[in-house]
C-alpha cells in the first residue's frame, strides 16, 4: 500500500495559523498549501525547513492530489458538504467518489469555550475524521461540552510547538532579538502582554487596560504587546480602526514595543521576564517556562470558573484593580514563583502531558 498524500492548509487572512501549522508540518515532513502568494515571503524566514507551496487550489485539486488534509481554519462551505454537492451533480466523475481524510486541529490552548458555542455541535466539527489536541485540558473542555464523539477520532499531539521550538531555538532566538529585542533602547525587564481579541466571550482587555498599560509604564520596565491577529484584521463585521488608532498614539514609546502580529511566540517568552494575559491562549504556552504570570480578570470570573482555570497560575487582578497595575505587578513579583510554580507544573501536565507526543503523531 502506498504511504498516504498529506498536506497542510494555510487558509486565513496573512496566514496567522502559520505558528500552529507549521511545527506539525515539520514533524510530519509535509508541505504546506496555500493559495496566499505573500505567505511565503512572510513566513519563509521563521519556518525555513517547511516546504510552502503557492496553488490556487480547490476541493478538486485536493482530491486529485492528496488523500489527507490538515488545517486549523473552518472552511465555508465544509469539505464535506462540497464532495457531497459534487456528487450528486456529477455522479460519473470519478474524483468525487474519492474519500478525502479530513485532520483538524484546533489552534492553541486555552480556557475559552465554557462561556460560548464558539464549537457549534451541528458545524465543522462534525466532518472531522481526525482531531488533534494538545492533551487532557482540551479533551476536558469537549467532553464537558458533550462535543467530543462528533469527531471520528481524536488524538493527543502535545506540546509540538514547545519542541519544535527547542529543536530551532538557537536560529529563532537569534531571529527575535534581532528584529524585536535590539529596538528597545535599554536592557531591563521586559513585560510581554499578550490579550485576546474581543470574541464571544468578552475576553479581552486591550480597551480596558490601554491607557493604564502604556501611560503609567515605569521607566525601569520594557513592554512588548503581542497583539491577537484578529484585533487589526479587517473583516466585513469587524472594523479595527479604534485598536489601530490606540497603536499610532503610543508606538513611539522608546520602552514600548507592538507587534500586531508575529508569527512565533516562544522565543518572545524565552526573553520576556514576566506575563501579562486575559483569556489568550499564549497564556498557556508560557507555563513551559514557568515565570512570572499576571491576569486581566476584565470578565469577573470566579476562582472555581473552569474558564479561568489558568488564573490559578499567576496573580489575578480586578476590574477595578486595573489602575494599580504595576503597583500590583511590583509587590507580586517577590512571591510569585513560592505561590504558583506547583500550579503551573500540574496545569502544563494537564494541557499537554509529560512526554514529546509530537515524535508520534500518526496520521
Amino acid at each position: 500500500m502506498s504511504k498516504p498524500s498529506i498536506c497542510g492548509l494555510l487558509e486565513t487572512p496573512y496566514n496567522f495559523f502559520i505558528d500552529h501549522l507549521a511545527p506539525l508540518c515539520s514533524f510530519l515532513n509535509i508541505p504546506i498549501l496555500t493559495s496566499w502568494p505573500q505567505t511565503i515571503f512572510l513566513y519563509r524566514r521563521y519556518y525555513p525547513n517547511v516546504e510552502i507551496k503557492v496553488k490556487n487550489w480547490s476541493v478538486r485539486y485536493l482530491l486529485e492530489n492528496y488523500t489527507s488534509v490538515l488545517y486549523s481554519f473552518v472552511p465555508e462551505p465544509s469539505f464535506r458538504d462540497v464532495i457531497k454537492e459534487q456528487r450528486a451533480k456529477n455522479p460519473d466523475d470519478e474524483i468525487w467518489k474519492k474519500d478525502l481524510k479530513l485532520i483538524h486541529h484546533f489552534h492553541g490552548c486555552s480556557d475559552k469555550g465554557y462561556h460560548s458555542n464558539w464549537i457549534k455541535p451541528d458545524g465543522h466539527i462534525k466532518d472531522v475524521d481526525l482531531l488533534l489536541i494538545y492533551g487532557e485540558r482540551f479533551k476536558n473542555l469537549l467532553e464537558d461540552k458533550d462535543l467530543l464523539h462528533l469527531p471520528n477520532e481524536y488524538q493527543f499531539v502535545g506540546n509540538y510547538r514547545y519542541t519544535y521550538y527547542k529543536k530551532h531555538k538557537e536560529y529563532l532566538d537569534n531571529l527575535v532579538q534581532k528584529e524585536v529585542f535590539s529596538q528597545f533602547e535599554k536592557k531591563q525587564k521586559t513585560i510581554l502582554y499578550a490579550p485576546t481579541w474581543a470574541d464571544h466571550e468578552k475576553s479581552s482587555s486591550f480597551l480596558d487596560i490601554y491607557k493604564t498599560l502604556f501611560e503609567t509604564l515605569p521607566d525601569d520596565f520594557n513592554l512588548i504587546v503581542k497583539l491577537h491577529p484578529n484585533m487589526t484584521l479587517k473583516t466585513p463585521i469587524y472594523d479595527p480602526s479604534p485598536i489601530l488608532k490606540i497603536i499610532e498614539n503610543y508606538k513611539d514609546k522608546l520602552n514600548v514595543l507592538i507587534l500586531p502580529f508575529y508569527p512565533v511566540v516562544y522565543p518572545l517568552i524565552n526573553f520576556c521576564d514576566i506575563y501579562l494575559g486575559d483569556h489568550s491562549s499564549v497564556g498557556y504556552d508560557v507555563l513551559a517556562f514557568n515565570k512570572p504570570m499576571f491576569f486581566l480578570n476584565v470578565n469577573k470570573r470566579k476562582a472555581n470558573d473552569k474558564g479561568a482555570l489558568l488564573f490559578k497560575c499567576g496573580t489575578v487582578i480586578e476590574k477595578e484593580e486595573f489602575s494599580c497595575l504595576y503597583k500590583i505587578i511590583v509587590e507580586n513579583l517577590p512571591l510569585d514563583t513560592k505561590l504558583f510554580q506547583t500550579s503551573r507544573e500540574q496545569l502544563y501536565k494537564d494541557a499537554f502531558g509529560e512526554n514529546e507526543a509530537a515524535a508520534s503523531i500518526n496520521l
